[in-house]
């Protein structure tokens, strides 16, 4: 199981590529994984914050500049990008809005998989995860307007 467990991890790269291809080309070859995303999500989330102790935690608790930093790219540098791409690309004012949308929007399961499996911090991924999750419904629309004017 050990060793089924390291392949999956040390060529993750390419089993998501290859899937991500094959989902591509044939959608409805996934659609009996539909009922299940949440207890797969579920799984992943709990077995990522199994790996962890308190003491990672404590090392983001001594280095809140950390978290700050986070989230500061994430609500200033990720909406003007969406922003940015979306008008160098022309983009409807409806694309328009679902880029920035969804380049303001926190980080969730997928950004601390891909940190975990790239042995990045864990609990910064976590930590900022979670900050930023609480603060979306005040900043999402305070950057919406700002950027929008709508």
């Amino acid at each position: 199981m050990r060793m089924i467990c390291r392949t999956i991890e040390k060529n993750f790269h390419i089993i998501i590529i290859v899937f991500a291809f094959i989902a591509f080309a044939k959608p409805q070859s996934f659609a009996w994984v539909e009922p299940f995303v949440k207890h797969i999500i579920g799984g992943i989330m709990f077995c990522m914050g199994a790996t962890l102790k308190f003491v990672d935690f404590k090392k983001i608790i001594t280095k809140p500049k950390l978290v700050f930093v986070g989230i500061a790219l994430q609500y200033t540098f990720m909406p003007l990008l969406a922003f940015f791409i979306s008008k160098l690309l022309q983009l409807t004012t409806e694309f328009l809005i679902g880029m920035v949308i969804v380049g303001s929007c926190p980080g969730g399961t997928a950004s601390n998989l891909i940190t975990f499996f790239s042995k990045g911090n864990v609990a910064l991924s976590v930590s900022l995860t979670l900050c930023s999750t609480l603060l979306a419904p005040i900043l999402t629309p305070f950057i919406l307007f700002m950027l929008l004017e709508q």
